[in-house]
């Protein structure tokens, strides 16, 4: 009898971690299927390549600090994933976006590795801009390998720039959101 009532009171102590943890989990799907959905849906012709790495990034950094849930980038991209493959998105070739995803598990990596004092805002926005890096690098090992044209390496004449650009766009939505959050834990304290 006495057995019987510390597992209830184990299993209900334990209910709201687990329905936090769920909800938290489908806000970490919605904002990264949000994330390439916006980048999917508002293609703005400005021809700088990695544009989007503002708002892309800015996104991913936000749901990783916000998140409890020790590997955060699961949900993120299996939000990105599906997103990916949804024909009304938009993506004309799924292969090559998925190098979306790259972005989010380098991010979670090295997020989870830095010592909470070692995550400033300045070292969150090199790892954005590392991270979102990533995508103009899988695209050109994907040219590489197996001849599909990665057509901002075709008309800037150079992988380099494509590369150049998500890495500052990424950085700098990164430095945006993680910015932001060390504002706003200066005045919480």
């Amino acid at each position: 009898m006495i057995g019987k009532q510390q597992i209830n009171s184990t299993s209900r102590s334990l209910a709201p971690d687990l329905s936090a943890t769920v909800i938290e989990a489908v806000l970490l799907f919605l904002t990264g299927a949000f994330a390439i959905f916006l980048h999917a849906k508002f293609r703005i012709g400005i021809s700088i390549p990695g544009h989007h790495g503002l708002d892309f990034m800015a996104l991913l950094l936000a749901g990783r600090m916000v998140s409890k849930v020790k590997f955060s980038s699961v949900f993120l991209a299996l939000g990105i994933g599906l997103m990916i493959f949804l024909p009304f998105i938009g993506f004309k070739n799924p292969i090559s976006a998925m190098g979306y995803l790259l972005p989010v598990f380098i991010l979670d990596l090295v997020y989870s590795k830095l010592p909470e004092n070692k995550r400033k805002a300045w070292i969150l926005a090199l790892v954005g801009g590392l991270s979102y890096m990533a995508v103009p690098l899988f695209r050109i090992l994907l040219m590489a390998i197996t001849g599909i044209v990665y057509p901002a390496a075709v008309k800037y004449g150079t992988p380099l720039a494509p590369v150049a650009g998500f890495f500052l766009f990424g950085m700098i939505g990164s430095g945006f959101t993680a910015g932001l959050f060390s504002i706003i834990k200066k005045y919480r304290k």
